[in-house]
């Protein structure tokens, strides 16, 4: 037999040879840097674009709940002034009922959100609240047009209104607001004024 040239103990004193690094682009410092910056980056993409589909859908039918809410603030408030400023008998009778159906959904939708931990709602509704109808009433009470601008511009809320109606209803997935939802569109019919 022949010796054996190679030493038992070679791996051992022989240079390793290099691994390979999965995301080598350059051994520089700049490279590295440059790649840990990157890969953050899309870790902090990936981290709210997960966080969205979690949580996002969520503040979405909120915020169209919010929009409810206020859309029936900005409907009570206009309806107190028709009751006050018009000398129509119908439009003074229609904005005392809708005023007082409007306020019982008001209640009822602020127990909802109650429930879901929503607080101080008079607050995060504000940014949703639409009040220039009221510059509008003031120039025509001044301009004595007042009932035609004021139908005018609740037949526009009421519309609105229903409409926002609609697609919360389309997006809840909630029986119990589904049926809230519903009930109050029904009641939207009392809302709609002949013209005589």
């Amino acid at each position: 037999m022949e010796p054996n040239n190679q030493n038992s103990y070679d791996f051992i004193l022989s240079d390793r040879p290099k691994s390979h690094k999965l995301l080598a682009l350059g051994g520089s410092t700049k490279m590295r840097v440059i790649q840990v910056v990157v890969g953050a980056v899309v870790l902090i993409i990936i981290f709210v674009v997960a966080f969205n589909l979690i949580f996002g859908s969520g503040k979405s039918k909120n915020t169209q709940l919010y929009q409810i809410a206020a859309t029936k603030q900005d409907i009570i408030d206009l309806t107190k002034q028709g009751a006050t400023n018009s000398h129509n008998v119908q439009i003074i009778n229609q904005s005392a009922t809708t005023s007082l159906v409007l306020t019982t959904q008001s209640n009822n939708l602020n127990s909802y959100l109650t429930k879901l931990g929503i607080k101080k709602l008079d607050k995060i509704v504000v940014p949703y609240r639409d009040t220039q109808y009221k510059k509008a009433l003031s120039d025509a009470l001044n301009a004595g047009k007042y009932d035609d601008s004021y139908q005018a511009i609740y037949a526009n809320f009421i519309g609105s209104y229903r409409s926002k109606l609609q697609t919360a209803y389309n997006a809840s997935g909630s029986k119990t607001l589904k049926y809230q939802l519903a009930n109050d569109y029904s009641q939207t019919n009392a809302f709609i004024v002949s013209s005589n």
